[in-house]
Formats: structure tokens, sequence, C-alpha cells
């Protein structure tokens, strides 16, 4: 696949055009909250009960999570959205030669917060996982949320190389932001 940088303009106008609200349960924010729950276990130092933790997240999502990290190569741009919006990855532009399709790299940080959020709050309430004294699903959370974001990054410097990313922030009317954050290497 030949890449495709946008740049700061195209992805406004792509997002003006295709945004869409995000709807509880209809948006997914794909993850592999399993191996990102294992490796924050081991990374950290607690434990994770497997079992419990497989029945846990089928019990919130209605089945096994799904990869977060596709074996296939983004084109276009990487945006990390804040907000109760977002854009679904494939897109168009009009460019010289025709219109030129391809897959952006969507990191829909909001949706994947809350989802953590309320996997967090039932991994402890259920005892799913032995926190040290003194800590919580807070603690929890904010380790989830580190794991990720690192993740994140890997998954980016491999898969979207040499493409821009942008920050995009939605206002809870559907007005948004764009900001430039540098380039993937």
């Amino acid at each position: 696949m030949n890449t495709i940088t946008l740049n700061k303009k195209q992805v406004e106008d792509l997002l003006y055009e295709h945004r869409y609200k995000i709807e509880k349960k209809e948006h997914i924010a794909y993850m592999d909250e399993l191996n990102i729950v294992q490796a924050a276990g081991d990374s950290y130092g607690f434990e994770v009960k497997k079992d419990d933790l497989k029945k846990i997240i089928q019990n919130i999502y209605g089945s096994a999570t799904e990869s977060f990290f596709p074996d296939e190569r983004f084109n276009g741009a990487v945006l990390q959205i804040r907000g109760d919006y977002s854009i679904k990855p494939e897109f168009s532009v009009h460019m010289k030669h025709g219109n030129i399709t391809g897959k952006l790299f969507v990191y829909q940080e909001t949706e994947i917060n809350k989802r953590h959020r309320e996997l967090s709050n039932k991994l402890v309430q259920n005892k799913a996982v032995t926190l040290f004294p003194g800590t919580d699903e807070e603690y929890l959370y904010e380790v989830l949320t580190e794991v990720t974001e690192e993740r994140f990054f890997e998954t980016i410097k491999k898969q979207a190389k040499d493409l821009p990313i942008y920050l995009v922030k939605f206002d809870s009317e559907g007005g948004f932001t764009v900001e430039e954050m540098g380039k993937i290497s």
C-alpha cells in the first residue's frame, strides 16, 4: 500500500464531514483488555486471576475482546481523539489525480478510558486482581491507562510510521480542534 499523508486541513475536512456522536454500546473502542491487564500485572507486580478476568471481560463486553493492534498498515494520519465523537477509519479524499482511499489509525482515547474505568471497578469488586495494600480501582485504572498508552505508541511506530499524528478534541456539540503533534518515527 502506498503511504498517503493527510495534512491538517484534510483531516479537519474529514472530521467535519464524517464525525459522529458516540452512542452507548454502539461504538466499540477495540482493545485487547485481556493482554493489557495481564501486562499491567506483570509490569507493576500485582496478581491477576486470568479465569476471573476472562469472565468479567465477557460479562462487560458480551464477548472476548478483539485486538487493538490489528496486523495492518495505516495511512493518512493517526488521530488521537478525545470527546464523545469519533470518525470511522476508512476515508476518501479528492486529490488532483482523483479520489484516493485509505485507512486512518483512530485511537478514541475517551471511549478506551471509559472502558478501563468500568473494567477497573469490576476487577476490584470481584477480586480478580490482588493489588498492593493501600491501592484501589483508581490505581488500577491509572496502570491500565499507562500500559495502553505504551502499547499505542509501540503500535503506531510499527503500523503508522512516517504519518502525522493529530490530537482531536471534540466539544459536547461536535465542534472540534485539531492539534498537530508531529510525525511518527
